[in-house]
């Protein structure tokens, strides 16, 4: 028996040692989950696709002058929506040192409290980065080892395109992830897209549950800003047509604590993000 775990542990090093060595410098580098994985954060940023490419905690800290540590959380509609592992992840990312104060920031529209009609299984089920043991170590080897990339293998959506020609993303140590355009790139013309959507949506009371369930838990430790981001107003349209009183629900919720705050930035961003600056800092 000694002999054996000998082997295996010779195995695993002449094995492991290697593509450790290859593996980490990529994923570090293209894979923003993994930044999500390396550490706790006083000020966490939280929702879908829209947070995770919209919202800089860079930006945030320089321009609110936000103390200790900013993280994006979040990571996108189909892996991100509000409920059950979501929840649990959260409470996990949060610095418990109690030496700065807290502030959260978390994404809402309807397609992060609503379900799929097709699906079979809560789509967050088969998202490994929940179910990792380890979700604040630099560097994570178990999230080097297991890349828990949803159907995906390492570095297919996450790859910086360095072409002249077409958009390329870049990669932030704090989660974030941006898209920017080259001069003269002409994004492609979406006006006749017969669903942005993409799915069916329908209302879903233990999401809408679990989205107060969130704001209860995070407005014990600071303030709270909801925030619906900007879209283009095809989307707004057919997200308003889907959940006609989305805005309502929300503020429902916002009224609930007096440090919880609903800013809707599909109308009035200007003026609402000077309104979320002064309450901020």
């Amino acid at each position: 028996m000694v002999r054996f775990f000998l082997k295996l542990s010779f195995f695993l090093v002449v094995v492991g040692t290697p593509y450790l060595y290859f593996q980490y410098p990529m994923m570090a580098k293209n894979d923003a989950f993994y930044w999500k994985s390396t550490y706790r954060a006083n000020t966490l940023i939280i929702g879908g696709s829209r947070a995770f490419k919209g919202i800089s905690p860079e930006v945030l800290q320089e321009d609110l002058r936000l103390p200790g540590r900013v993280l994006n959380l979040a990571f996108t509609g189909v892996l991100s929506p509000y409920g059950r592992p979501y929840f649990n992840l959260i409470k996990r990312k949060i610095d418990r040192s109690g030496s700065v104060p807290y502030c959260f920031i978390l994404s809402v529209n309807p397609g992060n409290v609503m379900d799929f009609t097709e699906a079979n299984v809560p789509r967050e089920s088969t998202f490994d980065f929940y179910h990792l043991l380890m979700v604040n170590t630099q560097p994570n080897l178990e999230y080097v080892f297991r890349h828990p990339r949803t159907g995906q293998a390492l570095l297919t959506a996450m790859v910086i395109e360095k072409s002249r020609t077409r958009p390329g993303r870049a990669i932030y140590q704090d989660g974030y992830a941006a898209t920017f355009f080259p001069p003269g790139f002409t994004p492609p013309d979406r006006t006749n897209r017969k669903n942005l959507l993409k799915f069916d949506l329908r209302y879903s009371p233990g999401r809408e549950a679990y989205l107060v369930k969130t704001v209860n838990y995070l407005s014990q430790l600071g303030p709270v800003y909801l925030v619906r981001l900007p879209v283009s107003s095809q989307m707004l349209a057919e997200e308003d047509k889907v959940y006609p009183g989305f805005n309502t629900m929300v503020e429902a919720i916002a009224n609930q604590h007096p440090n919880t705050f609903f800013f809707d930035f599909t109308t009035g961003g200007l003026c609402c993000m000077k309104k979320t600056s002064l309450l901020i800092s």
